[in-house]
C-alpha cells in the first residue's frame, strides 16, 4: 500500500494538472493580495468596525475561492486513478501481480491525499499571511480550520476514487463536479435560509450537505475562524455568500468522516469485484 501511495505521490507531480493549479495559486494568490493592498489603504479612512468586517468578508471570499482550487485539483487528479489506467492497458500489468486490490486503491488514495494536504495547507497558510499582513483582521481557531481546509479536498477525493473503479474517466469527472455544485448551491441556499428564518431552505441545504458535505466543512471553518472575533458585530462578518449563517454541527463533521470511509470502501469492493 505504502509503495503504491509513494508511486502515485511522485506521479502526479510530474502531472500537468498540478503544475496548472500551481500557477492559478499564484495568480490568484497575486491578485488577492493585490486587492488586499488597495482596501487596506481605504481601511484607514473606515469605521473600525466596518473596516473589520470587510476584512473578514474579503478573507471569507479567499478561502471560499482557494477552497474550489483545491477541488479541482483534488477531481481532476483522482479522477482517471483507477478508470484511466485501465483504459490506456497499465492496469492489466499491474493486477496480475501479487498486489491486494484494496492496496491499490487506498494506496493511490494515500498518495493524492499527502499531495492535496500539503497544497491545501500552503495555501491557507499564504491566504491568512496575507490578511494578517494586510489588516487588522483577528482571527482564531486556526489550527482546527486549516484541518477542515485540508479535509475539504479529501472528501471530493475520495468520492472521486469510488466514481473511477464503476465509472469511466469522463463519466467520474461530470459525476463528482455536479454533486460539488449541487453542496455549492445548497450552502448557498442555507445561509440565505438562516438569514430570512427560512426553515424550508435551511432543510434543504442541509440535506445537499448529507449528499456531499464538502461545502459544510467550508461553511465550519469560516466559523471557526471568524466566530471568535472581537469584532462586536460578528453577525455582519458571517453574511453573504461566503458567510456561515447556520454553522454545521459537530454530528456533520462525524457525517463527514464516516461519509469518506463509506466511499473508500465501495471503491474497494467495486475495484475487488472488476472484472480486468
Amino acid at each position: 500500500m505504502l509503495t503504491i501511495a509513494g508511486f502515485t505521490f511522485r506521479e502526479v507531480l510530474r502531472k500537468k494538472v498540478l503544475a496548472i493549479a500551481v500557477v492559478l495559486t499564484a495568480v490568484f494568490l497575486a491578485l488577492y493580495g493585490t486587492a488586499l493592498h488597495y482596501l487596506a489603504k481605504d481601511f484607514v479612512h473606515m469605521n473600525p468596525v466596518m473596516a473589520k468586517v470587510a476584512a473578514s468578508q474579503l478573507f471569507s471570499a479567499g478561502l471560499y475561492l482557494g477552497g474550489f482550487i483545491c477541488s479541482f485539483l483534488a477531481i481532476l487528479s483522482g479522477v482517471g486513478s483507477i478508470s484511466g489506467e485501465i483504459e490506456n492497458g497499465t492496469m492489466y500489468a499491474i493486477v496480475p501481480k501479487p498486489i491486494r486490490r484494496r492496496d491499490i486503491v487506498l494506496g493511490k488514495f494515500i498518495g493524492y491525499s499527502s499531495m492535496l494536504v500539503v497544497y491545501a495547507a500552503a495555501f491557507f497558510l499564504a491566504l491568512l499571511g496575507l490578511v494578517s499582513w494586510k489588516t487588522s483582521l483577528g482571527v482564531s481557531g486556526v489550527a482546527p480550520a486549516l484541518l477542515l481546509f485540508c479535509l475539504q479536498p479529501l472528501v471530493l477525493l475520495s468520492v472521486t476514487m469510488w466514481g473511477t473503479t464503476v465509472l469511466s474517466t469522463l463519466g467520474t469527472g461530470i459525476v463528482v463536479f455536479m454533486l460539488y455544485a449541487l453542496a455549492t448551491i445548497g450552502g448557498m441556499i442555507e445561509q440565505i435560509g438562516a438569514m430570512m428564518r427560512s426553515a424550508s431552505l435551511v432543510n434543504a441545504g442541509i440535506i445537499s450537505s448529507l449528499i456531499m458535505p464538502a461545502d459544510a466543512l467550508y461553511r465550519r471553518l469560516s466559523y471557526t475562524l471568524l466566530a471568535s472575533s472581537d469584532n462586536p458585530m460578528r453577525a455582519l462578518e458571517q453574511m453573504g455568500p461566503f458567510g456561515s449563517q447556520s454553522p454545521p454541527s459537530n454530528a456533520m463533521l462525524l457525517y463527514t468522516l464516516v461519509y469518506m470511509t463509506a466511499a473508500l470502501s465501495l471503491a474497494v469492493r467495486a475495484f475487488n469485484r472488476r472484472d480486468i
